[in-house]
């Protein structure tokens, strides 16, 4: 299909089980894109292909040299095999998953599940939003240039999030990072890994936001974040590092706090004098961390115990585990494939 654009209330159905293949030569728009028996057949899309409402339940698609794909909605699961850059405008009307790398345009979840199987790869200017029930998991790193996170639910990042560019609003949400968190540019043009400043903004405003980091957090923004970090908790399992860049780039005030709850000793250490942590809990005395300059806080708990962990959750469409505190029973109920998971302990 050549730059088909017809309008109005047009639809274009394929019906049968037959194996199906939808080439965006150049690009194609239709109101309406309907795969009966979606769940039965092969799916193969290619090129730029849009509409305006994609319909077809439980469906899996094979994603052909990188294609680009862009619905206002969708009304049912949809499983990706392979990398794409896609846009789900309005509301996802179902799960998705996407087995390969995803490059994301606007994706708005609602309260489903994007499931990323490989990297995710924020290069436009758009957003990608769970709603307060939604669920981002991506079992790879985050790569963000520009756009917005915003991310109200629950997200899982197994690997790193770089942030270059764009904002980061947990809004009320829960986020956490196994990796590092680095608001950082990554430059590897001289064949070596430089960071440099980045343009990016961490919003913490809410004194529901949540975000935990398994590794190292580093933060180089060339921007003030005097009136973005107000709230909230970052939690941090690794080093803390404040670079040059904007002097006020962590210049946390309000009721935020930063909580260093790693069991192995930390380092706090910042460029600025003019940023500094606003209260800094310790999960243990603060003879067993290094700061510099110390003082670097404006408040400071010390013995602070670890926030209490979830005990039970789900992990798959149709599972949910649940652990004994008590006997140390993990239990997994329930029947179909589990999300994959890693473990690190730091």
């Amino acid at each position: 299909l050549d730059n088909g654009s017809p309008s109005g209330t047009f639809r274009m159905i394929f019906n049968g089980t037959n194996a199906l293949t939808i080439n965006g030569v150049s690009k194609i728009h239709v109101p309406t894109l309907v795969i009966e028996n979606a769940g039965q057949r092969s799916i193969t899309m290619q090129g730029n292909i849009s509409a305006d409402a994609l319909e077809g339940s439980d469906m899996t698609i094979t994603a052909k040299n990188s294609p680009t794909l862009s619905f206002a909605t969708t009304n049912g699961d949809i499983g990706v095999t392979g990398s794409l850059a896609l846009a789900v405008t309005t509301k996802a009307g179902g799960d998705i998953t996407v087995d390969g790398e995803l490059y994301s345009n606007k994706i708005a979840m609602g309260a489903n599940t994007l499931t990323i199987n490989g990297n995710l790869h924020m290069d436009s200017n758009n957003a990608l939003a769970t709603g307060p029930s939604g669920k981002l998991i991506v079992n790879g790193d985050v790569w963000m240039r520009r756009g917005v996170l915003t991310l109200p639910g629950l997200t899982e990042i197994s690997g790193s999030l770089f942030q270059a560019g764009g904002d980061v609003k947990p809004n009320k949400g829960q986020v956490s990072i196994r990796g590092d968190y680095r608001i950082q540019v990554w430059d590897d043009s001289s064949g070596e890994v430089e960071w440099k400043q980045s343009s990016g903004k961490l919003y913490m405003t809410d004194e529901n936001d949540s975000i935990v980091v398994w590794g190292d957090f580093y933060t180089q923004s060339n921007q003030s974040h005097s009136s973005l970090l107000t709230a909230g908790c970052l939690a941090v399992h690794g080093d803390f590092y404040q670079l040059s860049g904007n002097e006020y780039n962590f210049a946390a005030r309000g009721t935020h706090k930063v909580f260093l709850c790693g069991e192995a000793h930390q380092s706090a250490r910042f460029a600025s004098g003019s940023s500094m942590f606003n209260i800094l809990q310790l999960n243990k005395q603060k003879e067993d961390y290094t700061f510099n300059p110390d003082p670097c806080w404006k408040t400071l708990e010390e013995g602070v115990g670890t926030p209490e962990v979830p005990t039970s959750g789900s992990c798959g469409k149709n599972l949910t585990w649940s652990f004994d505190r008590e006997s140390g029973t993990l239990t997994i109920s329930g029947e179909g494939e589990m999300d994959e998971y890693e473990f690190h302990h730091k």
